[in-house]
């Protein structure tokens, strides 16, 4: 496939068309922004995604959109998180609507014999709910799940 860039392009005297198979670029934040759908709200600038500073993928940098994330008809796949110890070990530092997905392992004696069997735990999924009063120390309450489902596809 030839690559192009299309301005005014056909009836859209307004819009801009990139023809590729990849589009790449080398910039830390990717700005989307329109008057006309800005509210007074938010800070000047309107970062949509940003390559943060540990390599992640960061939608709604600094919560530059006041009116927050929306994804219509989306799939999560959360980072499943494996800790070694019997309870989970939440972070200290969260924000409300956080989400942790851990799988805690399970070990115990074989029995007639002297070794230790470690299997995986359950998993479960956490909500930060809030941070104490005096610390400041982040609020966990665990999400009921339902019956493991096998997939479909």
């Amino acid at each position: 496939m030839a690559t192009d860039v299309k301005l005014n392009n056909g009836s859209h005297q307004d819009w801009v068309t990139i023809e590729a198979v990849v589009l790449e670029t080398k910039a830390s934040d990717f700005m989307l922004h329109a008057d006309a759908r800005r509210s007074s709200h938010g800070g000047r600038f309107r970062r949509a995604l940003v390559h943060g500073e540990d390599d992640s993928l960061i939608v709604n940098f600094a919560h530059d959109y006041p009116g927050g994330t929306k994804i219509n008809s989306g799939v999560v796949n959360l980072k499943l998180e494996k800790q070694s110890s019997g309870d989970a070990m939440l972070p200290k530092s969260a924000q409300i609507g956080d989400l942790k997905l851990i799988q805690t392992t399970i070990s115990g004696p074989v029995p007639g014999t002297t070794f230790m069997d470690t299997r995986p735990g359950p998993v479960n999924l956490w909500l930060c709910v809030g941070q104490t009063e005096i610390g400041g120390e982040a609020q966990w309450s665990q999400v009921m799940l339902g019956d493991p489902v096998v997939g479909t596809r």
